[in-house]
């Protein structure tokens, strides 16, 4: 428990003493582009709030003591999530279970958001709405274009892209496996 307070501190400690000067200082550049003011001023934001909810007394300093209380709330938060029973230990299989769904979720939130890129991409690609990508279209080479058009008519559907894009990741894993089992 020792430790994982102290980790959580540590962790704490390091993000505060590094993000914070930097979200404070207003002359720094806001670098390039629209989503990385954005995501400064989100990250600028809620540093802001973390300040002001571990400085309990409001008095703008993080004392020692509201650090670490921070920290071992923290740390009780994530061991509570961890201990799937509640019998006051974690086990690792609970570690394990914990990690399974964390994967899971993880998981499903990059699929989501590759189903919305892939939706806009076809969209965009789709320049007369019709719901297929002709070849004049396309902006791809012919070669691409043909292994993807499974039936020869010359239009690519969603279906044709969707079972390209899983054949696609297949063969990645499939290769990813293959270096796994020759190490």
């Amino acid at each position: 428990m020792k430790r994982t307070i102290l980790t959580a501190t540590i962790a704490i400690a390091l993000v505060l003493a590094l993000a914070l000067p930097a979200a404070a200082d207003d002359n720094a550049p806001a670098g390039k582009g629209k989503f990385a003011g954005k995501m400064r001023e989100r990250i600028k934001h809620r540093l802001a709030q973390k300040f002001q909810e571990v400085d309990k007394n409001g008095d703008g300093v993080l004392t020692a003591d509201e650090f670490q209380a921070a920290a071992a709330e923290k740390a009780a938060e994530k061991f509570a999530k961890l201990d799937r029973n509640g019998d006051g230990q974690v086990t690792k299989e609970e570690i394990a279970e914990a990690l399974k769904e964390a994967g899971a979720k993880i998981r499903e939130k990059v699929g989501e958001k590759m189903r919305e890129r892939a939706a806009a991409r076809f969209k965009e690609a789709d320049k007369n709405g019709d719901g297929v990508i002709t070849r004049d279209e396309f902006k791809g080479k012919d070669e691409t274009f043909n292994k993807i058009d499974s039936n020869g008519d010359g239009q690519l559907t969603k279906e044709e892209l969707k079972a390209a894009a899983k054949k696609f990741f297949q063969a990645l894993k499939e290769r990813r496996e293959a270096r796994k089992g020759q190490k």
